[in-house]
C-alpha cells in the first residue's frame, strides 16, 4: 500500500506486495490555501507481520495555478524502502532517500505547451545519488515532443 507516483524518481523505490503478509496504512489530505494553490500532505508506512520496517514515505506537495497559462508543481519526498525484503538483497541496509522536485507548465493555447520536471534524489545508499531533468513540448492533439536527462 503505497502512493501512485507519476515522477521518474518519486517513484524509483516502489514496494511490492509481500506474500506472507504485511500490516500497511496510508493517509492523504489535500488542503485548498486559496483558489489557486494546493496543498498535499502524504504518508505511506508498511511493516511485516513481526513489525520490521518494510517501507515508509512521506511526501509534501504544493500546486499554484495562474489563469490557465501557468501551474507549477512542487515538493518533497522522504523515503525508506527495504532492499533486502523488497530486492532480496542480502544484508542490504535500509534505502532512505530525500527527493525534491519540481514541475513547471506553461500553456500558450490550448494546442501549445512547455513542461519542464525536475528531480534530485538523495541516498547514501544502493545506487547513490541521482538527477532527472525532463524538458516536454506538445502541440495537442497530435505531437508530444520529450528530451530527458536522467544521471547518477
Amino acid at each position: 500500500m503505497s502512493r501512485q507516483n507519476s515522477y521518474r524518481l518519486l517513484s524509483f523505490y516502489q514496494p511490492a506486495t509481500q506474500e506472507l503478509g504485511e500490516l500497511a496504512f496510508q493517509g492523504e489530505m489535500r488542503i485548498t490555501l486559496t483558489s489557486d494553490w494546493d496543498l498535499l500532505l502524504h504518508h505511506s508506512n508498511i511493516d511485516d507481520l513481526h513489525q520490521n520496517k518494510l517501507y515508509r514515505e512521506y511526501l509534501v506537495e504544493s500546486t499554484i495555478t495562474k489563469s490557465d497559462k501557468y501551474t507549477l508543481i512542487f515538493g518533497t519526498q522522504l523515503q525508506q524502502y527495504n532492499q533486502e525484503v523488497y530486492e532480496g538483497k542480502p544484508q542490504a541496509p535500509l534505502v532512505k532517500s530525500l527527493t525534491p522536485f519540481v514541475d513547471f507548465t506553461h500553456q500558450w493555447r490550448e494546442t501549445r505547451a512547455l513542461r519542464i520536471d525536475a528531480e534530485y534524489m538523495m541516498t547514501d545508499q544502493d545506487q547513490g545519488d541521482w538527477t532527472n531533468l525532463l524538458i516536454e513540448y506538445s502541440v495537442a492533439p497530435r505531437w508530444i515532443f520529450q528530451y530527458l536527462i536522467c544521471t547518477i
